[in-house]
């Protein structure tokens, strides 16, 4: 994800990125499904010991959004560089979860 790929992605390339977009997106899935198996999460929640509904919303939101953003080589500049947005991204991820 800090890595960009060739504008025409090889067969292992595109395969590797398949493989990326399915290992984020099951993430998001499996976040949502043991978020929402917790009891008592509200006292946890007091507790800083499980994130706040509006954090692991927000953490799902950066998977997704991981899932999506491959760098390409011909998107490196600026502001748009998606290297710099999924380093964003993952920062993001870590501060919401690890405490």
């Amino acid at each position: 994800m800090t890595n960009f790929f060739s504008e025409e992605p090889k067969k292992e390339e595109r395969e590797k990125i398949q493989e990326i977009q399915k290992d984020f997106r099951s993430a998001a899935t499996q976040l949502n499904a043991k978020y929402a198996s917790i009891s008592m999460k509200w006292l946890l929640i007091k507790f800083g010991w499980v994130p706040s509904k509006k954090d692991k919303e927000e953490v799902h939101g950066k998977l997704i959004f991981l899932s999506n953003n491959f760098p390409r080589a011909s998107r490196m500049r600026g502001t748009n560089d998606p290297i710099m947005k999924n380093d964003q991204a993952i920062e993001t991820i870590k501060s919401k979860l690890i405490k």
